[in-house]
C-alpha cells in the first residue's frame, strides 16, 4: 500500500447553499457522520502515520459540534485544515473557537466574485458574509487560501479575482475549473480547450499582480502554448490536483466508506456494509481488486502522445472525469503521434 500522507473526510452532505456544479444538486440528501465514525478513522489516520486531514462536505462547519471534530483530530497531532464556504466563520466568535479547538487552516470556496454572481450560483445572497468570514479567519491568523472555481469564460475575470484577492486578506488565491461528478448531466462544463484558454489568460493577467497563487489544471498541459507551460511551470503557477493520480492521499465517505477521490461521493469502492473500519479493512479496500482497477484506469494514458511524454507525471492528462463526456482523439493534439508535449525540463 502507497504512502498516504493526506486525508479527506466527508462529514456532512448538508449545506446552505445550492451551487449549479456541486454533487449536492444531484440528490444525494442530507446526512451526517456518525460520532463513532469519525472516531475510528481518526484511530486509522493515526496507524497510516497521515500528518494532515482536510474536513469536507456539504458544509463541514455545519456538521454538529464541529469543535469536538477540530479537538479530537488536532489531539491526535494532525494538521487540521477545512474545505469552507465560509459562511460559518462570519461569525467572529463561532470561528475563534475553532481556532481554539485546533483549526490550522482554511480553504474558502468563494462562489462568485459579486453579489449578483453569487447568488446566481448558489440560490442565496451571502457573498458578504463569505468574505467576512474570509477576514475573520486571517485575522485569527488561520492560514486561508480564496477558492475560486471558474464554470465560464469572462473575459474580466483576471483584472476581478486580483482586485477582491487582494480586499479579501486571504494568503494565497487557487484557482479551479468546475468539474463533473459521475452524477453530473451538466452541460454546461466548460470544453478542455476553452479551460486552457482561460488559463492562459489567467497567467498572464495575474503574473505580477498577485504574488501568491496557482492555477489548478485539470485537464492536459499540452493544450497550453508549450513555450509559456513551460514558463508557469517555472513559476510554480500551475498543478495537477488529482489525488489519485498522485497516490497521495486517502478519502472517506459519510459512513466511513473508502472513495477513490472527493468527485465520487456516494460511490465508494465498495460499501462497508457493518466492517468495522480500522487498519486491517482499509489495507483491504485499498488493496483490493477494485481499487486497483480503478488506479489503472486513472493511470491509463488517454492519448498515444502521452505514452511518450516525459511530463506524464506531472500532467497525469487532467482529471479523468473529464473523459467521462470528452474523445481524447478530438482534444490532445497530434493524438497519433506521440511526443513530449514541446516542454523543456523543468
Amino acid at each position: 500500500m502507497h504512502k498516504v500522507r493526506h486525508a479527506y473526510v466527508t462529514l456532512t452532505t448538508t449545506c446552505n447553499l445550492r451551487c449549479s456544479w456541486c454533487y449536492f444538486s444531484s440528490g444525494l440528501g442530507t446526512k451526517n457522520m456518525e460520532c463513532g465514525t469519525l472516531s475510528d478513522i481518526a484511530l486509522v489516520l493515526q496507524d497510516l502515520g497521515v500528518s494532515s486531514v482536510t474536513l469536507i462536505g456539504g458544509e463541514p462547519a455545519l456538521y454538529p459540534d464541529f469543535n469536538s471534530v477540530l479537538s479530537l483530530l488536532s489531539g491526535m497531532n494532525l494538521h487540521v485544515g477545512v474545505a469552507t464556504n465560509g459562511i460559518a466563520f462570519a461569525n467572529r466568535a463561532f470561528a475563534a473557537a475553532c481556532v481554539d479547538a485546533g483549526l490550522g487552516s482554511a480553504n474558502v470556496s468563494l462562489k462568485g466574485l459579486d453579489s449578483a454572481e453569487y447568488q446566481a450560483n448558489t440560490g442565496a445572497a451571502c457573498f458578504h458574509s463569505a468574505m467576512h468570514g474570509i477576514s475573520n479567519l486571517s485575522v485569527l491568523g488561520v492560514p486561508t487560501v480564496l477558492s475560486y472555481v471558474v464554470c465560464s469564460d469572462d473575459p474580466t475575470l483576471g483584472g476581478r479575482l486580483s482586485t477582491l484577492y487582494s480586499l479579501s486578506g486571504a494568503d494565497a488565491l487557487r484557482i479551479q475549473f468546475m468539474k463533473p461528478d459521475i452524477f453530473s448531466r451538466n452541460e454546461s462544463i466548460m470544453s478542455m480547450s476553452a479551460m486552457a484558454s482561460v488559463a492562459t489568460r489567467l497567467y498572464q493577467e495575474l503574473e505580477g499582480e498577485v504574488d501568491t497563487y496557482e492555477i489548478e489544471i485539470s485537464f492536459p498541459f499540452c493544450l497550453i502554448d508549450h513555450n509559456l507551460l513551460s514558463e508557469m511551470l517555472e513559476h510554480h503557477r500551475i498543478c495537477n490536483g488529482c489525488m489519485l493520480h498522485r497516490h497521495s492521499g486517502i478519502s472517506f465517505d459519510i459512513d466511513g466508506s473508502l472513495l477513490p477521490c472527493n468527485h465520487f461521493v456516494g460511490t465508494p469502492y465498495q460499501r462497508r456494509d457493518g466492517n468495522r473500519i480500522d487498519l486491517q479493512y482499509v489495507k483491504a479496500v485499498l488493496e483490493g481488486g477494485i481499487a486497483r482497477q480503478v488506479r489503472e484506469t486513472s493511470l491509463r494514458f488517454p492519448s498515444k502522445r502521452c505514452a511518450g511524454c516525459k511530463h506524464w507525471l506531472i500532467c497525469g492528462g487532467g482529471c479523468m472525469t473529464r473523459w467521462f463526456k470528452e474523445d481524447p482523439s478530438l482534444v490532445i493534439p497530434n493524438n497519433d503521434k506521440a511526443g513530449n508535449c514541446g516542454l523543456k525540463e523543468v
